[in-house]
């Protein structure tokens, strides 16, 4: 420190400094308040020096020569807050609260990930299927992931929507359909400039959501019922990944704050209206380990294996295979004969 002013509060006065039109950093205190004579009225008027700072980094952001860096930074920064944002309106998507519903739909609206609003529900429906593109089978790495499940998002969003419309009555080019509305409504008040930095920033955002779906049922596989191609054995405990780790999901742990208990991962899916502040850690059967499958590290940890696919198949494979198995004994199907498996499915 220097003279009470840390190394992070000096950049950031001259990054201020530059997108004002002002160069170099000065060490002398300077008051937060600056006096200027008015050319109209002839009196001085006092404006606070942050206002004019900001004033000037949006003339840099929107006529200064390095405008794509400013407009990447504020993307990365809207995909930032967004993510942590998120896992508030996952657990509000869950409610039946129609003021929940309503604030999940605003922020993902204004995060331009409107169909994950939709989209979620049928992950709960087909979860760890073959139709679920939010589930990576085993030996899929995150690059080949990715793709499919950027797509598949908005492809099942549009085709819920449009069959919205007609029974609506609708064109799917209405006002009724609210993501085409949104994005015309967009374009028109806040311009192209506006679309390309939630474009951006929607991006960002995906591969976040993307690395937390593809490790949260990485591998794991409800078998489909002999004779009927589209019916799939129960959810169960073992169709979905947990921590465990203390600092994860105990009530303080930073990790269980920022994401409401989302990596207590089995319990949400089998009880998709339960909040979080009543998910519990999967239960233990009678021999008295965990029931469910468990990350093998910190999330935080794993998420970035998940970059490197030799590291986290080799991290994941085996427990997955031993998951699967667990998921058939769970289901008292292992050796069961394909009449008496059918039955099962009802």
């Amino acid at each position: 420190m220097k003279g009470g002013r840390t190394y992070g509060h000096q950049l950031l006065v001259l990054f201020l400094n530059k997108c004002s039109g002002r160069n170099g950093y000065s060490a002398k205190p300077v008051s937060v308040f600056s006096a200027k004579r008015s050319g109209n009225t002839g009196k001085t008027e006092t404006s606070y020096r942050p206002f004019r700072q900001a004033r000037g980094c949006y003339r840099k952001l929107y006529w200064g020569h390095d405008k794509p860096l400013l407009l990447l930074l504020l993307s990365y920064t809207l995909a930032t807050s967004a993510s942590v944002a998120m896992a508030a309106s996952h657990e509000l998507i869950h409610s039946r609260n129609p003021v929940h519903l309503a604030t999940a739909w605003m922020f993902l609206a204004l995060y331009w990930w409107y169909p994950y609003y939709r989209a979620h529900l049928q992950h709960h429906l087909h979860v760890c299927t073959p139709p679920d593109y939010t589930c990576a089978p085993k030996g899929q790495d995150f690059y080949s992931f990715f793709l499919p499940y950027y797509a598949g998002s908005y492809k099942e969003a549009w085709h819920l929507a449009v069959q919205e419309c007609n029974r609506a009555g609708k064109s799917k080019f209405s006002p009724h359909n609210r993501r085409a509305a949104l994005t015309v409504a967009m374009y028109g008040i806040f311009g192209p400039v506006a679309i390309a930095v939630h474009l951006t920033s929607n991006f960002i955002l995906l591969v976040y959501m993307a690395v937390f779906d593809y490790i949260l049922h990485y591998g794991l596989v409800r078998q489909p019922m002999p004779g009927n191609s589209r019916r799939y054995t129960p959810i169960t405990p073992y169709t979905s990944w947990n921590s465990l780790y203390a600092l994860e999901v105990t009530q303080k742990g930073m990790t269980n704050g920022v994401l409401f208990n989302v990596l207590l991962h089995s319990d949400h899916h089998l009880h998709g209206v339960k909040s979080y502040r009543v998910l519990r850690p999967p239960p233990a059967p009678p021999g008295g380990a965990v029931c469910g499958p468990c990350f093998p590290g910190p999330v935080n940890l794993l998420a970035l294996a998940v970059f490197v696919p030799p590291l986290w198949m080799a991290l994941m494979d085996t427990r997955a295979d031993e998951a699967n198995a667990k998921h058939m004994e769970y289901l008292g199907l292992t050796g069961t004969t394909t009449a008496e498996l059918a039955a099962v499915s009802g």
